[in-house]
């Protein structure tokens, strides 16, 4: 598939990633960051730029990542700015729940590969606008939902599927979350209102 761009990087051809928002999502998850670090150890890619209307948070995810990754970033104030430079080959989408469509669009349009966070939209037409985007400039996006593709999910889910529970009357689950919020405990549901709830947790806790 065509590239936007490789640069030569130490003597390889590393691809450059840019992070659209600094999310809350992004800055308290360093495994993330370690996995980077090893890709621009072998100079295979590295953070170019980081994209955000407010100036402390781009600022701040620019300093997190500096420090974290052990290169300089920059920090940039909107995506029209992130995607007129030429050393942006991907990037993140790490804005809010129902701006993930809308920016998903905007980075494939703009000859972009994404990752773009979960859950991909707050409605079907946002959802079905994005993927014609997808299909339509033939980039490579994924969302957020690893996490069911891991060795333990993919067992959990095999088990489910032969039967060995038995009829399946009930299911509960629990969700624990290091962040601020109604969400963060796994008390009761009832404080929360409408379909706030559903759009909001049922990406994570509905993995399976």
């Amino acid at each position: 598939m065509e590239r936007v761009e490789l640069r030569c990087h130490r003597g390889r051809q590393t691809t450059g990633s840019g992070l659209v928002s600094w999310g809350r999502a992004i800055e308290p998850s360093p495994p993330w960051c370690r996995r980077f670090r090893t890709t621009q150890r072998n100079s295979t890619s590295e953070f170019v730029a980081v994209s955000d209307i407010w100036n402390r948070r781009r600022d701040e995810g620019a300093a997190y990542i500096q420090k974290q990754c052990g290169s300089p970033i920059a920090s940039v104030r909107n995506n029209d700015e992130l995607y007129a430079r030429k050393d942006i080959d991907a990037v993140i989408v790490a804005t809010a729940d129902f701006q993930h469509a809308q920016h998903g669009i905007e980075a494939v349009q703009a000859g972009r590969d994404a990752y773009v966070e979960k859950p991909t939209a707050h409605t079907m037409p946002d959802a079905r606008a994005f993927l014609a985007a997808v299909k339509q400039t033939g980039k490579i996006v994924q969302v957020g939902t690893q996490r069911r593709s891991t060795p333990s999910y993919q067992k959990a889910y095999e088990y489910i599927q032969s039967g060995k529970f038995g009829d399946i009357v009930m299911v509960g689950d629990d969700l624990e979350r290091q962040s601020a919020g109604p969400l963060a405990s796994s008390g009761s549901c009832a404080s929360i209102e409408g379909a706030g709830y559903g759009l909001e947790a049922l990406p994570h806790r509905s993995a399976l």
